[in-house]
């Protein structure tokens, strides 16, 4: 699946581990993605202030700002990344509650059809804003 033959998604990874983020940034970037990289929730708080993405892979185990605070940090601040799909990436078993400030959950280690799974969705979302973009424009 090249995502990136119809839209680019703008990918968010936030982790502590340079191999977890690694690992996704070269998935992410396989499937036509633009990935930036945060090592910690502060850093990743402070990047979706700036600018807009489409997803953000969120690890829940930081240092300085831990996956949730900046998760409902990006939300609340009314930001660029705002209405962003946020997934917690986690070892926590699937059954385990997922915060309401997330959208979905993606286990650890990840899992390709998962994450393509994530990508698709991310792309139906990127289609209906253009779609509602494009609707106000004519209007």
């Amino acid at each position: 699946m090249q995502v990136g033959a119809e839209m680019q998604v703008r990918a968010l990874v936030a982790d502590d581990h340079p191999t977890n983020r690694l690992v996704l940034q070269t998935l992410l970037s396989q499937f036509g993605c633009a990935v930036s990289l945060a090592a910690d929730g502060l850093e990743a708080s402070d990047i979706a202030s700036l600018q807009p993405f489409d997803l953000i892979i969120m690890d829940r185990n930081m240092p300085r700002r831990n996956g949730d605070e900046a998760a409902r940090s990006i939300r609340e601040t009314g930001g660029p990344s705002a209405g962003s799909l946020i997934v917690l990436w986690t070892t926590d078993p699937p059954s385990a509650a997922l915060p309401p400030v997330y959208d979905r959950n993606l286990a650890k280690p990840v899992a390709v059809d998962d994450l393509t799974a994530l990508l698709e969705l991310a792309l139906e979302r990127l289609r209906a804003a253009k779609v509602t973009s494009s609707r106000r424009n004519v209007n």
